[in-house]
């Protein structure tokens, strides 16, 4: 269908304005309005989008001056986010737009992690990871290695670690939680050397600096590979899904989003025209409002993602 559409562009331009490839002036504007219908037909068919410029979706600023956050954690209608200077946390209901200042703790202060599962929420820095509200301290160990992103689900919290190639995990009790116990199955041979991000939504998403994506299920690799993306991923940093989204966000080089669906089929992308130049290795998605939350800053910015034919986005 793509290569049909250029080669319909091509011969009504030729048609039309004989010698248009050759001519260096600029082109006239009946050239340009056939250019422009031929872009927008391309969109539409290759789903991919470019955004102009991100909407400005939520200042924390509003909540706490001079706010700067560095980590967000989205489920179900509800946004946290982490300020690592103060140790705040900030709550905001998306649909609603409603913000507040869940709380502060000192633990929380140089946090680079954070999420949630239910009301309790947890903070990872360099001494271990802290909780909130039922107070609890995993004390950082050796055995963790070099952690690149803590994940929550169902209570219990998830680490992923690049120099051990294993995906920790601390299973929630009435009194907090288990002793530290490996995910991934035994006798796996896992090179996370290059794995940059993951996420959860009972299966587990393991995101490569490569574009790969690792998919596992209670432990064990499942089959899973990107199909029809027409342009590779080139550095993606941040991926989100959940058991409430239908859909895989990927975060690619800080300038384009790329989604695809559960099975791994491509089904729309959104070139970022121009970012925040502090535009933070973050995404998160919010398929009721058809939103997809990217942080800068005090800022959650906004893109309108495109309603497609048996799917949310």
């Amino acid at each position: 269908q793509l290569l049909q559409a250029k080669v319909s562009f091509v011969d009504q331009a030729n048609t039309k304005f004989p010698g248009w490839q050759n001519n260096k002036k600029s082109p006239g504007p009946e050239l340009q309005k056939l250019q422009s219908e031929f872009d927008q037909g391309l969109e539409k068919l290759s789903r991919s989008y470019k955004v102009s410029s991100l909407d400005t979706f939520y200042d924390f600023n509003i909540l706490k001056s001079d706010a700067k956050v560095g980590a967000i954690a989205f489920y179900d209608g509800r946004l946290l986010a982490l300020d690592p200077q103060t140790g705040v946390v900030f709550n905001l209901l998306t649909e609603s737009k409603n913000g507040s200042i869940l709380g502060s703790q000192d633990k929380f202060k140089n946090g680079k992690f954070l999420d949630f599962s239910g009301d309790q929420i947890s903070v990872f820095n360099s001494e271990g990871i802290f909780g909130y509200p039922k107070t609890i301290a995993l004390k950082k160990t050796d055995d963790w290695g070099n952690i690149l992103q803590m994940k929550m689900f169902a209570g219990n919290i998830y680490l992923l670690s690049s120099d051990k190639s294993m995906i920790w995990k601390y299973i929630a009790t009435d009194n907090g939680y288990s002793d530290l116990k490996k995910y991934l199955g035994e006798g796996l041979s896992l090179n996370f050397s290059k794995v940059v991000d993951f996420a959860i939504d009972g299966q587990v998403y393991v995101l490569s600096g490569s574009g790969n994506i690792a998919k596992f299920s209670g432990g064990l690799p499942q089959d899973f590979i990107i199909k029809g993306l027409i342009e590779p991923l080139s550095k993606p940093v941040a991926i989100y899904t959940s058991d409430k989204t239908q859909n895989i966000y990927i975060l690619d080089n800080l300038n384009r989003v790329v989604v695809i669906d559960k099975k791994g089929n491509y089904q729309s992308q959104y070139i970022l025209a121009a970012s925040p130049s502090l535009l933070a290795p973050s995404i998160a998605a919010d398929e009721t409002l058809k939103k997809i939350f990217l942080l800068s800053g005090s800022k959650i910015y906004s893109i309108e993602s495109v309603l497609h034919k048996g799917q949310r986005v």
